[in-house]
């Protein structure tokens, strides 16, 4: 997945495969995968907290205080 990302980013912008890759992530103001992967879930749980995710998972997510994680 990962290497799929940076030929994709190397395409959009006619870079080099040798070029470093950070620089032009930053251009782009793309996240690296697994930044994107973390973001993509803190979104998902944020959706399911407030109601606006799909009722199949919505259900699945269960608050806990947190008195009882510890």
């Amino acid at each position: 997945m990962l290497r799929i990302h940076y030929v994709y980013l190397c395409f959009v912008l006619s870079a080099s495969s040798y070029d470093r890759i950070t620089p032009l992530l930053t251009l782009l103001h793309w996240l690296k995968v697994p930044e994107r992967i973390k973001f993509k879930l803190a979104v998902l749980v944020y959706r399911c907290v407030h109601q606006t995710a799909p009722p199949y998972l919505a259900e699945e997510l269960h608050q806990s205080s947190a008195d009882e994680a510890r």
